[in-house]
C-alpha cells in the first residue's frame, strides 16, 4: 500500500497534482484516495493516487491518443468494422470532446496499455463479427483482454441502460457503484428504478417501506 506523501505541484507523467478531493472508503474498509490532476494539455481530471503512483495514468488521456497515431498507420486495416470499434474505444475513455467520454473516461474507465496499438487489440479479440460490438463483463472494470468481448448491440444496450451515472450525495458513479459505497442492495435498488423511484429514494428508503408508483 501507498503511503507517501503527495503535494501540490508532483508530476507523474504529464500530470501535475492540484489538490486533493474527499476520499471515500469502499464496505472492505479499502480508502480510495483521489486528487485533481492538471495533464500538460491544460485538461483537468479527476484521478484516483493509485493510478498515478502505479503509472497506469501518465496523462489525460491524450498521451495515449498520440501513441496510437504513431503506432497505427501502417497495418492496412484503417476504416474496416474491427478498426472503427477499436476507434471509437479510445475516443471514448480518452478524448473529454466525445459524446460519451462521461459514461467512459469521465468516470475513470481505462484502455490498457496494450491495446494502445491495434495490431494487439486484432491479436487479443481477432474481427469484429457482423452486426457485434466491443463489450466489456464487468462494465466497472477497463477494457482490457481478460474483460472484453465482442456482443450484441441489444446486450450492450441493456448494460448501458443499467449503467446510468448518477450522483448522490456527493458521489457520483453508476448504480452499482453507489450501492457499493452505500451498502445498498443493488437487486432492490434496481427494481426500484424500473419503477421511477428517485435515485436517492432508490438507495436509501427501508426496506419495510412499500413499493409505490
Amino acid at each position: 500500500m501507498h503511503t507517501r506523501l503527495i503535494v501540490p505541484g508532483d508530476r507523474f507523467g504529464r500530470l501535475e497534482f492540484l489538490r486533493e478531493i474527499e476520499s471515500t472508503r469502499r464496505p472492505n474498509g479499502r480508502l480510495i484516495r483521489r486528487g485533481i490532476f492538471r495533464c500538460d494539455c491544460g485538461t483537468e481530471k479527476v484521478i484516483s493516487f493509485v493510478n498515478v503512483w502505479n503509472k497506469g495514468t501518465e496523462s489525460c488521456g491524450c498521451l495515449l491518443v498520440e501513441r496510437v497515431k504513431a503506432a497505427n498507420t501502417t497495418h492496412g486495416m484503417t476504416g474496416t468494422r474491427t478498426y472503427k470499434s477499436w476507434e471509437s474505444m479510445l475516443r471514448r475513455c480518452a478524448s473529454p470532446n466525445d459524446k460519451d467520454y462521461p459514461r467512459y473516461g469521465g468516470r475513470g474507465i481505462q484502455v490498457c496499455e496494450r491495446w494502445s496499438r491495434f495490431e494487439l487489440f486484432f491479436e487479443d479479440m481477432g474481427e469484429c463479427p457482423p452486426e457485434l460490438t466491443i463489450e466489456r463483463r464487468n462494465n466497472n472494470r477497463h477494457y482490457c483482454p481478460s474483460n472484453c468481448y465482442w456482443g450484441s448491440r441489444r446486450t450492450q444496450a441493456r448494460n448501458r441502460r443499467s449503467n446510468r451515472v448518477f450522483t448522490v450525495r456527493g458521489v457520483t458513479g453508476c448504480v452499482s457503484e453507489l450501492c457499493e459505497h452505500f451498502q445498498s442492495d443493488y437487486l432492490r435498488t434496481t427494481q426500484r428504478l424500473l419503477r421511477h423511484w428517485s435515485i436517492e429514494r432508490a438507495l436509501f428508503e427501508p426496506l419495510q417501506e412499500k413499493f409505490s408508483n
